[in-house]
């Protein structure tokens, strides 16, 4: 019963996963709870390990971690706030839906979390540690990094960690933030490394180690509150002189990273044709379809089964199955010079009149990662039908460097 008991949120995979093996090799309990930790394969097996599945924006899941680790291990000795998510897009194209998982998630898992865990601190008598993961982008603003909308979450959990740091103090109950940079994680899987690299002073990315490390050193400090901590080789400093090779690679490959897009697999023919051929410095593509890999999440008419946000959604995610086709393609998005055409179809009922603000979501996006001075001319039709009953087809054309 001398052993410590530490409760990690987001345990299932990445930092989390992280967190719960390192605690454990230091001679922790820990308890982990995410959606489906029960199912994670990426946690050791342990008699000091309990895991706990449930929705941490519930303050139903925070009791039931709670009255879980007391039962196994008879206390709480500290908590890492590490379930959280990340949503890049401009201010004003945020959806209502983006909004309200942002909050949920990052903001109401905090303050059930946290809430119920000092109620147990105090209970005890004992003291204890409260640590939450945030973001350098908090109070250090990226121009091409659109985030305000999640940095309400990860700003408003700094700002309060630093009133608990100094409401709890005198009863011993320590209160800090780290706010990692960009990490090796599944997140990242199937980004560019060499250009992650570029984004700190200190070239390089962070591993996960380095991100639990300075989780369990502001843990374990008897006298650290109120601190956070950046784990962004240096990113918070501010600007920073790219070389050239560095300044080479700013271009759509690096504005992936910044905007934290991912790009689905690449898109793989339903039929007998092949998705890109090249005609000298143009590259021409089949049909691009709001699909990941081989499936197709959204099916229906734009105006009867779909909403115009529906409608939006599919051409953004038949656009991000274009990009992921000419990076396949290409080796690079970096190599691309223009896009010289886009086709938008969508299959709409028969008096539907709002196919501009569909089409925006494909425009913006190609905008976004190549630059608004590649804007491309588009042709926008609605259509009676579309194949195998998708919402949205792009019809797009590049131009590329020789």
């Amino acid at each position: 019963m001398n052993a410590k008991t530490i409760i990690v949120t987001g345990a299932s995979q990445g930092i989390g996963a992280g967190l719960v093996k390192t605690f454990l090799e230091r001679g922790y309990n820990v308890v982990a709870t995410s959606r489906k930790v029960s199912e994670s394969k990426e946690l050791p097996v342990s008699d000091r390990l309990v895991r706990v599945d449930g929705d941490i924006a519930h303050a139903a899941t925070a009791e039931a971690v709670v009255n879980a680790a007391v039962k196994a291990f008879g206390k709480v000795d500290g908590l890492v706030n590490n379930a959280g998510i990340f949503i890049a897009k401009p201010f004003t194209d945020t959806t209502e839906d983006d909004y309200r998982q942002l909050l949920s998630i990052n903001l109401d898992g905090f303050v059930y979390m946290t809430q119920r865990v000092i109620k147990q601190l105090l209970a005890q008598g004992t003291g204890g540690a409260i640590t939450s993961i945030t973001s350098p982008l908090a109070d250090h603003p990226i121009a091409g990094v659109p985030a305000s909308i999640a940095m309400i979450t990860k700003g408003g959990i700094e700002s309060a960690s630093l009133n608990l740091a100094m409401e709890y103090a005198s009863q011993g109950i320590r209160v800090n933030t780290v706010g990692p940079g960009i990490v090796d994680t599944p997140m990242h899987a199937n980004g560019p490394k060499d250009i992650l690299a570029t984004l700190s002073p200190i070239n390089g990315i962070s591993t996960i180690q380095e991100v639990v490390d300075a989780v369990v050193f502001v843990t374990e400090a008897p006298r650290v509150t109120g601190e956070a901590l950046r784990v962004d080789g240096g990113a918070h400093l501010g600007k920073w002189v790219m070389n050239a090779s560095q300044a080479h690679a700013a271009g759509a490959e690096r504005r992936l990273v910044e905007l934290g897009l991912t790009l689905p697999p690449p898109p793989s023919p339903f039929g007998k044709y092949v998705e890109a051929v090249r005609v000298g410095n143009m590259v021409y593509f089949s049909g691009m379809l709001p699909a990941v890999g081989h499936d197709l999440p959204l099916l229906g008419r734009v105006g009867e089964a779909l909403t115009v946000a529906d409608g939006r959604k599919a051409a953004e995610m038949a656009a991000l199955s274009a990009l992921a086709a000419a990076k396949e393609f290409l080796g690079s998005l970096d190599k691309v010079t223009a896009v010289a055409k886009l086709g938008i179809y969508i299959a709409t009922v028969g008096d539907f009149r709002e196919h501009p603000a569909i089409a925006d979501g494909a425009s913006e996006l190609m905008a976004r990662v190549f630059g608004d001075d590649m804007l491309a001319p588009r042709v926008v039709l609605g259509m009676a039908s579309l194949p195998l009953g998708v919402p949205v087809e792009l019809e797009v054309l590049l131009e590329v460097a020789e």
